[in-house]
């Protein structure tokens, strides 16, 4: 790819919010692409990154598309979320959820980082709260 498209997210909705951090969410994008972008799709992750360690859940891809120039858009609806494997007190933490548009070649072209807070219930579940860079206060 000679140089990467401009990307520019127009919408973006996640869902549910205020629910277990392993519970599966939803999201909605439109965005545009001022070029073409070949085969190409969506890389989801959560990530959790604690004073130089880190823990990438892989959550899934969309369907490999070959984007034109204009106006695009994406459902995505993720597995419960699989915690195994990070240690419980790295997830009472901020994480964040990134949504990354690869080329053919797998290289980034662009990425959506959403802060996710977390806090712990008195019950010991781990409660996300998803924030979409999008909104304002």
């Amino acid at each position: 790819m000679a140089s990467a498209p401009t990307v520019t997210v127009q919408s973006l909705s996640i869902s549910p919010n205020d629910c277990a951090l392993s519970d599966p969410l939803t999201l909605a994008m439109s965005f545009s692409l001022d070029a073409a972008c070949p085969s190409s799709s969506w890389e989801i992750t959560y990530l959790v990154d604690m004073t130089g360690n880190r823990h990438i859940i892989h959550l899934g891809n969309t369907a490999t598309e070959d984007y034109a120039p204009g106006t695009h858009s994406f459902e995505f609806t993720s597995p419960p979320m699989d915690l195994s494997g990070v240690k419980k007190s790295w997830l009472n933490n901020a994480g964040l959820l990134c949504l990354t548009l690869k080329s053919s070649s797998g290289e980034d072209i662009m990425q959506v980082s959403c802060v996710t807070m977390v806090r712990k219930a008195s019950d010991g579940t781990f409660i996300r709260n998803v924030m979409s860079p999008l909104e304002e206060d």
